[in-house]
């Protein structure tokens, strides 16, 4: 259950990243696997706010 959560702290950092150089399609990446993240850890709604900032990139 540990690696979800580690995997999220990850693609925030890379999301950070992504959004001061402006790469949108990263932002939209990160935003998605974020998503599968938390589908994993069985926080749906959670996920469908990720996914759905992403689709919106």
């Amino acid at each position: 259950m540990d690696e979800p959560r580690k995997a999220i702290e990850y693609y925030e950092q890379a999301l950070k990243i992504d959004q001061e150089i402006g790469y949108r399609r990263g932002e939209g990446i990160e935003l998605g696997n974020m998503g599968i993240e938390y589908r994993i850890l069985g926080e749906p709604r959670k996920a469908i706010e990720y996914y759905e900032q992403a689709l919106k990139i």
